[in-house]
């Protein structure tokens, strides 16, 4: 009868709050990083970029948007569903500072390697289909594609060129991002960086 209480108590949290059913389990921190931070994104939140996982690479290419309110909800939800009930206040106010969600990454990888993608809370691995970018553009400009979502990043106006001891370290510049899920179709303008 114990054991049946205790499955009992675990699919109501896992109904009432499906991220913090996946806390008790040992392997779901090794899952993290590969999929879902959370719980699904509801239907509208699938291409609402949501923070892609930290990286210590200070070269990694990166792309980040400027948040509008449906990515700070997004934001707070994931944030509440990943700590502690004594923190939780703090999403609120972390989401409402918010000046940039960086939502896609290179980890430092090579041209060849996944880009990470992170929409709705989930993270996508996509490789490049199409040709490596022109001499001069952003490294993630072109076109990536997997676990059924497709990305093309359209370089812009450049904002800022890093550079140091006469060589180029890093850029700022506008980008525009359609992202293609399940016959959604999404276009946002952003801001890649890389370097320092």
């Amino acid at each position: 009868m114990k054991h049946f209480a205790h499955i009992a108590v675990l699919a109501l949290l896992a109904a009432a709050a499906p991220g913090h059913a996946a806390q008790g389990r040992p392997e779901a921190k090794d899952r993290k990083a590969d999929s879902d931070v959370s719980a699904p994104a509801a239907g509208g939140d699938r291409l609402v970029p949501s923070e892609v996982s930290g990286d210590d690479c200070a070269a990694d290419a990166r792309i980040g948007v400027a948040p509008d309110e449906a990515m700070r909800r997004l934001h707070v939800r994931l944030c509440e569903a990943q700590v502690q009930p004594a923190y939780r206040a703090r999403c609120g106010e972390s989401a409402r500072e918010l000046v940039s969600i960086p939502f896609v990454t290179d980890h430092c990888g090579s041209l060849d390697e996944p880009v990470e993608v992170a929409l709705g809370g989930r993270s996508y691995r996509l490789r490049r289909t199409g040709a490596q970018p022109a001499a001069g553009a952003p490294r993630l400009a072109g076109t990536f594609a997997g676990e059924g979502l497709r990305m093309q990043v359209k370089p812009g106006r450049v904002i800022q060129e890093r550079v140091e001891d006469g060589e180029p370290i890093g850029i700022e510049q506008e980008v525009t991002v359609t992202l293609r899920l399940d016959g959604t179709t999404r276009t946002l303008r952003a801001v890649y960086s890389d370097g320092p």
